[in-house]
C-alpha cells in the first residue's frame, strides 16, 4: 500500500503552488498587454488585487514550507480564486473575459500556443494545490483532535 508521510503532501503543495504562482504571473501579463482585465476592472484595480492575491500567496507558501495548518488554508483560497480567475472566467466568459479561442487569436503566431497553455495548465496545477491544501488541512484538523 502506498503510505505518503505529511511532508510528502507539503512539500508536493509547494512545488505545486510555485508553479501556479508562476504560471498566474504569465498569465497574468498577457492580460495585461492584451488588456483583458477581470470584470471590466481599471488596470489599477487590477494590479491591485493582483499584487495583494500574490503576497499573500508567497506567504501562504512560505507557511506552507513551515508546516502551518494557516498556510494550507491560505494556499487553498489564493489557488481557488486562480481557477477562478485564469480558468473559469475564460471558459465561461464571465464578465467580458475572452474566451479561450479569442486568447489564441490576439496574440501573435507564435505566442498563441503558449498562452493558451499557460492558462490551461495555470488551472491544473490550481486546482491540484486545492485539493492538496484541503487533504492536508482535514488531516491537520483530524490530527488535532486526536
Amino acid at each position: 500500500m502506498l503510505s505518503l508521510s505529511q511532508a510528502s503532501w507539503v512539500r508536493a503543495l509547494v512545488v505545486i503552488s510555485v508553479a501556479t504562482f508562476l504560471l498566474r504571473l504569465l498569465h497574468a501579463a498577457d492580460d495585461l498587454i492584451q488588456e483583458d482585465y477581470l470584470g471590466g476592472l481599471d488596470i489599477e484595480a487590477f494590479v491591485v488585487a493582483f499584487v495583494l492575491i500574490n503576497t499573500l500567496a508567497v506567504f501562504g507558501i512560505l507557511w506552507t514550507w513551515a508546516g502551518k495548518w494557516y498556510g494550507y488554508a491560505i494556499v487553498g483560497v489564493t489557488s481557488l480564486l486562480s481557477f477562478y480567475g485564469v480558468y473559469l472566467s475564460h471558459l465561461l466568459k464571465i464578465s467580458d473575459a475572452r474566451g479561450f479561442d479569442e486568447i489564441a487569436q490576439a496574440a501573435p503566431e507564435l505566442w498563441a500556443p503558449t498562452f493558451v497553455a499557460t492558462a490551461l495548465l495555470a488551472s491544473i496545477t490550481s486546482l491540484a494545490a486545492v485539493i492538496i491544501a484541503a487533504y492536508l488541512l482535514l488531516r491537520a484538523r483530524q490530527g488535532a483532535g486526536a
